[in-house]
Protein backbone atom coordinates (compact mmCIF):
# COMPACT_ATOMS: atom_id res chain seq x y z
CA UNK A 1 0.00 0.00 0.00
CA UNK A 2 1.50 3.25 -1.08
CA UNK A 3 0.60 6.76 1.40
CA UNK A 4 1.10 9.76 0.37
CA UNK A 5 2.72 12.08 2.96
CA UNK A 6 1.50 16.24 3.96
CA UNK A 7 4.38 18.67 2.97
CA UNK A 8 5.87 21.03 0.04
CA UNK A 9 6.95 17.86 -1.89
CA UNK A 10 4.89 14.71 -3.66
CA UNK A 11 6.78 12.35 -1.25
CA UNK A 12 5.04 8.47 -0.73
CA UNK A 13 5.89 5.93 1.73
CA UNK A 14 5.45 2.50 1.27
CA UNK A 15 3.86 0.79 4.13
CA UNK A 16 3.98 -3.04 3.91
CA UNK A 17 1.13 -5.44 5.29
CA UNK A 18 1.98 -7.19 8.46
CA UNK A 19 -1.79 -7.57 9.00
CA UNK A 20 -2.42 -4.71 11.19
CA UNK A 21 -5.22 -1.65 9.96
CA UNK A 22 -3.16 0.37 7.71
CA UNK A 23 -6.25 2.92 7.56
CA UNK A 24 -4.76 4.86 10.43
CA UNK A 25 -1.44 6.60 9.18
CA UNK A 26 0.30 8.70 12.60
CA UNK A 27 2.16 10.87 10.35
CA UNK A 28 -1.06 12.04 8.45
CA UNK A 29 -4.17 14.15 9.82
CA UNK A 30 -6.86 12.82 7.78
CA UNK A 31 -8.91 15.36 9.52
CA UNK A 32 -7.05 18.50 7.55
CA UNK A 33 -9.26 20.29 4.72
CA UNK A 34 -12.29 17.85 5.47
CA UNK A 35 -14.42 20.62 6.29
CA UNK A 36 -15.91 23.74 4.36
CA UNK A 37 -17.18 26.50 6.38
CA UNK A 38 -18.78 29.57 4.82
CA UNK A 39 -19.85 32.78 6.97
CA UNK A 40 -22.46 35.29 6.53
CA UNK A 41 -22.68 37.85 8.49
CA UNK A 42 -26.67 38.53 9.55
CA UNK A 43 -27.72 42.61 9.18
CA UNK A 44 -30.73 43.83 10.46
CA UNK A 45 -31.43 45.99 7.11
CA UNK A 46 -32.24 45.35 3.60
CA UNK A 47 -29.54 46.39 0.70
CA UNK A 48 -28.95 45.55 -2.60
CA UNK A 49 -26.00 47.45 -3.00
CA UNK A 50 -22.22 46.96 -1.52
CA UNK A 51 -21.38 49.83 0.15
CA UNK A 52 -19.63 51.39 -2.37
CA UNK A 53 -20.37 54.69 -4.80
CA UNK A 54 -18.93 54.06 -8.64
CA UNK A 55 -21.30 57.16 -9.41
CA UNK A 56 -24.68 58.98 -8.46
CA UNK A 57 -28.12 59.01 -9.66
CA UNK A 58 -30.74 61.51 -8.73
CA UNK A 59 -33.18 63.73 -9.71
CA UNK A 60 -33.11 67.74 -10.54
CA UNK A 61 -36.62 69.07 -10.25
CA UNK A 62 -38.32 70.66 -7.14
CA UNK A 63 -40.53 68.32 -6.05
CA UNK A 64 -39.69 65.59 -8.04
CA UNK A 65 -39.70 62.48 -6.14
CA UNK A 66 -38.21 58.69 -6.25
CA UNK A 67 -39.32 55.25 -5.02
CA UNK A 68 -37.21 52.23 -4.89
CA UNK A 69 -38.90 49.15 -4.45
CA UNK A 70 -38.25 46.35 -2.08
CA UNK A 71 -39.92 43.04 -1.09
CA UNK A 72 -39.88 41.20 2.37
CA UNK A 73 -41.27 37.75 3.06
CA UNK A 74 -42.27 38.47 6.47
CA UNK A 75 -43.81 41.51 8.75
CA UNK A 76 -41.24 44.03 9.53
CA UNK A 77 -40.90 47.59 11.15
CA UNK A 78 -38.61 49.95 9.93
CA UNK A 79 -37.18 51.91 12.57
CA UNK A 80 -34.64 54.21 10.33
CA UNK A 81 -34.00 54.56 6.66
CA UNK A 82 -30.04 54.97 5.62
CA UNK A 83 -28.97 57.02 2.40
CA UNK A 84 -25.70 57.83 1.12
CA UNK A 85 -25.72 60.92 -0.32
CA UNK A 86 -22.34 61.95 -2.42
CA UNK A 87 -20.94 65.54 -3.08
CA UNK A 88 -20.32 65.04 -6.85
CA UNK A 89 -20.64 68.27 -8.57
CA UNK A 90 -21.76 70.45 -5.32
CA UNK A 91 -21.86 69.79 -1.92
CA UNK A 92 -25.47 68.94 -1.39
CA UNK A 93 -25.38 68.63 2.65
CA UNK A 94 -27.95 70.99 4.27
CA UNK A 95 -30.91 71.19 1.20
CA UNK A 96 -34.27 69.85 2.21
CA UNK A 97 -35.90 66.75 1.26
CA UNK A 98 -38.24 64.60 2.45
CA UNK A 99 -38.27 60.33 3.00
CA UNK A 100 -41.11 58.46 2.44
CA UNK A 101 -42.52 54.81 3.47
CA UNK A 102 -44.94 53.29 0.39
CA UNK A 103 -46.88 50.19 0.18
CA UNK A 104 -47.64 51.08 -3.24
CA UNK A 105 -47.15 54.26 -6.52
CA UNK A 106 -50.54 54.91 -6.29
CA UNK A 107 -50.39 58.70 -5.06
CA UNK A 108 -53.55 57.74 -2.44
CA UNK A 109 -53.35 59.24 1.09
CA UNK A 110 -53.32 55.20 2.02
CA UNK A 111 -50.23 54.53 0.06
CA UNK A 112 -48.06 56.40 2.75
CA UNK A 113 -47.23 54.52 5.55
CA UNK A 114 -44.43 57.43 6.98
CA UNK A 115 -43.53 60.02 5.81
CA UNK A 116 -40.45 62.66 7.50
CA UNK A 117 -39.02 65.88 6.54
CA UNK A 118 -35.22 66.81 6.80
CA UNK A 119 -31.79 67.67 5.26
CA UNK A 120 -29.45 65.97 3.23
CA UNK A 121 -26.47 65.37 5.04
CA UNK A 122 -23.21 64.57 4.22
CA UNK A 123 -20.61 62.48 6.18
CA UNK A 124 -17.84 61.08 4.03
CA UNK A 125 -17.05 58.82 0.99
CA UNK A 126 -19.45 55.98 0.99
CA UNK A 127 -20.70 57.25 4.84
CA UNK A 128 -24.20 56.03 5.26
CA UNK A 129 -26.63 58.91 7.18
CA UNK A 130 -29.81 57.62 8.86
CA UNK A 131 -33.15 59.15 9.32
CA UNK A 132 -35.58 57.92 12.12
CA UNK A 133 -39.19 57.33 12.12
CA UNK A 134 -40.82 57.11 15.89
CA UNK A 135 -43.04 54.97 15.90
CA UNK A 136 -41.14 52.22 13.62
CA UNK A 137 -43.32 51.85 10.78
CA UNK A 138 -45.17 48.65 9.79
CA UNK A 139 -44.57 46.78 6.53
CA UNK A 140 -45.23 43.88 4.69
CA UNK A 141 -45.00 41.91 0.74
CA UNK A 142 -44.22 44.88 -1.04
CA UNK A 143 -42.77 48.49 -0.26
CA UNK A 144 -40.91 51.41 -1.36
CA UNK A 145 -38.58 53.92 0.26
CA UNK A 146 -38.92 57.38 -1.56
CA UNK A 147 -37.09 60.08 -1.57
CA UNK A 148 -38.57 63.89 -2.34
CA UNK A 149 -36.29 66.93 -3.51
CA UNK A 150 -37.69 69.99 -1.70
CA UNK A 151 -34.48 72.35 -3.26
CA UNK A 152 -35.44 74.81 -4.92
CA UNK A 153 -32.37 76.29 -6.78
CA UNK A 154 -32.89 73.45 -9.51
CA UNK A 155 -29.63 71.34 -9.30
CA UNK A 156 -29.25 67.66 -9.31
CA UNK A 157 -29.68 65.75 -5.91
CA UNK A 158 -27.77 62.41 -6.24
CA UNK A 159 -28.13 59.19 -4.10
CA UNK A 160 -24.71 57.55 -4.43
CA UNK A 161 -25.14 54.70 -7.35
CA UNK A 162 -23.27 51.11 -6.89
CA UNK A 163 -22.65 49.62 -10.54
CA UNK A 164 -21.64 46.03 -9.13
CA UNK A 165 -25.59 45.01 -9.21
CA UNK A 166 -27.94 46.21 -11.40
CA UNK A 167 -31.73 46.55 -9.42
CA UNK A 168 -32.24 49.38 -11.75
CA UNK A 169 -35.71 48.44 -12.49
CA UNK A 170 -36.48 48.54 -9.04
CA UNK A 171 -36.26 52.14 -9.30
CA UNK A 172 -39.31 54.73 -10.36
CA UNK A 173 -39.36 58.24 -10.42
CA UNK A 174 -42.00 61.19 -10.92
CA UNK A 175 -41.85 64.89 -11.83
CA UNK A 176 -45.62 65.30 -12.73
CA UNK A 177 -46.86 63.38 -10.46
CA UNK A 178 -47.06 59.84 -12.38
CA UNK A 179 -44.69 57.04 -11.65
CA UNK A 180 -42.38 55.78 -14.05
CA UNK A 181 -39.96 52.43 -14.29
CA UNK A 182 -36.56 53.55 -15.15
CA UNK A 183 -35.26 51.86 -17.75
CA UNK A 184 -31.86 54.23 -18.29
CA UNK A 185 -30.05 53.76 -15.12
CA UNK A 186 -28.24 50.48 -14.87
CA UNK A 187 -26.67 50.02 -11.13
CA UNK A 188 -28.20 49.84 -7.30
CA UNK A 189 -29.26 53.29 -5.25
CA UNK A 190 -27.55 53.06 -1.77
CA UNK A 191 -30.67 53.29 0.25
CA UNK A 192 -30.93 51.04 3.19
CA UNK A 193 -34.42 50.26 5.37
CA UNK A 194 -33.21 48.82 8.83
CA UNK A 195 -35.55 46.87 10.27
CA UNK A 196 -37.01 45.97 13.83
CA UNK A 197 -38.22 42.83 15.47
CA UNK A 198 -39.73 43.00 19.19
CA UNK A 199 -37.08 45.59 20.54
CA UNK A 200 -37.02 48.00 17.24
CA UNK A 201 -33.69 50.05 18.41
CA UNK A 202 -31.71 50.84 21.52
CA UNK A 203 -30.83 47.97 24.28
CA UNK A 204 -33.35 45.90 25.07
CA UNK A 205 -32.43 46.07 28.93
CA UNK A 206 -34.33 49.54 29.50
CA UNK A 207 -37.56 47.79 28.54
CA UNK A 208 -37.34 43.83 29.04
CA UNK A 209 -39.42 44.68 32.76
CA UNK A 210 -42.40 45.69 31.02
CA UNK A 211 -45.57 43.35 30.56
CA UNK A 212 -48.35 43.61 28.52
CA UNK A 213 -51.11 41.61 28.87
CA UNK A 214 -53.83 40.18 28.24
CA UNK A 215 -53.14 38.78 24.82
CA UNK A 216 -55.61 38.08 23.30
CA UNK A 217 -57.38 40.86 24.35
CA UNK A 218 -61.15 41.60 24.37
CA UNK A 219 -60.47 45.40 23.92
CA UNK A 220 -58.63 46.26 27.01
CA UNK A 221 -54.81 45.81 27.36
CA UNK A 222 -52.99 46.20 30.46
CA UNK A 223 -49.02 47.80 30.45
CA UNK A 224 -46.83 47.12 34.20
CA UNK A 225 -43.52 48.89 33.60
CA UNK A 226 -41.77 52.09 32.67
CA UNK A 227 -42.26 54.00 30.02
CA UNK A 228 -42.46 57.52 28.33
CA UNK A 229 -44.26 56.89 25.35
CA UNK A 230 -46.93 54.41 23.42
CA UNK A 231 -48.69 54.39 20.35
CA UNK A 232 -50.56 52.10 18.72
CA UNK A 233 -50.86 51.25 14.91
CA UNK A 234 -53.14 48.91 13.01
CA UNK A 235 -51.35 46.12 10.46
CA UNK A 236 -50.47 48.82 8.08
CA UNK A 237 -48.76 51.55 10.38
CA UNK A 238 -50.93 54.03 11.01
CA UNK A 239 -52.37 55.17 14.00
CA UNK A 240 -55.06 53.67 16.38
CA UNK A 241 -57.55 56.16 18.84
CA UNK A 242 -57.20 54.96 22.04
CA UNK A 243 -58.10 56.07 25.98
CA UNK A 244 -55.57 55.02 28.77
CA UNK A 245 -57.15 54.77 32.66
CA UNK A 246 -54.27 53.85 35.13
CA UNK A 247 -54.70 51.41 37.82
CA UNK A 248 -52.17 50.78 40.72
CA UNK A 249 -48.87 49.89 38.60
CA UNK A 250 -50.78 49.45 35.38
CA UNK A 251 -52.05 51.58 32.38
CA UNK A 252 -55.17 50.16 30.74
CA UNK A 253 -55.60 50.95 27.36
CA UNK A 254 -59.20 50.88 25.51
CA UNK A 255 -59.45 50.97 21.71
CA UNK A 256 -61.86 52.83 19.55
CA UNK A 257 -61.25 49.85 17.24
CA UNK A 258 -64.11 47.52 17.71
CA UNK A 259 -63.81 44.46 15.13
CA UNK A 260 -61.36 41.67 15.59
CA UNK A 261 -57.87 42.78 14.40
CA UNK A 262 -53.97 42.53 15.37
CA UNK A 263 -52.45 45.95 16.21
CA UNK A 264 -48.96 46.81 17.57
CA UNK A 265 -48.59 48.65 20.55
CA UNK A 266 -45.32 50.50 20.70
CA UNK A 267 -43.40 51.50 23.77
CA UNK A 268 -40.82 53.77 24.33
CA UNK A 269 -38.43 54.61 26.66
CA UNK A 270 -34.77 56.83 26.31
CA UNK A 271 -34.97 56.74 22.67
CA UNK A 272 -36.00 52.89 22.75
CA UNK A 273 -38.89 51.50 21.93
CA UNK A 274 -40.52 48.05 22.37
CA UNK A 275 -43.11 46.54 20.07
CA UNK A 276 -45.81 43.94 21.14
CA UNK A 277 -48.42 41.86 18.49
CA UNK A 278 -51.75 41.94 20.21
CA UNK A 279 -54.86 40.10 18.94
CA UNK A 280 -57.90 41.71 19.56
CA UNK A 281 -60.69 39.43 19.80
CA UNK A 282 -64.11 40.13 20.56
Amino acid sequence: MYFAKTGDKFLIDSIYNTGTDTVFYPNINLRVNDTVRSYVTIHDFFAYDDGSAEFGAGINQLDGRIAYQFITENDQFINRVEFYFPNISRNQAGSPMEVHILKDLKNEQESFLGMITGAIQHEGINKYVSYNFLPPVHVADTFYIGFRNLADDGLWTAIGLDKNSNTGSKIFYSVDGSWIQNVDIEGSLMIRPHFGEGIVSGIETNLKNIDVYPNPSSGKVNIRGEFNNIFVLDITGRPIEYSSTKYGQDVQLSFAIKNNSLIFIVLEKDGQNLVKKILLSY
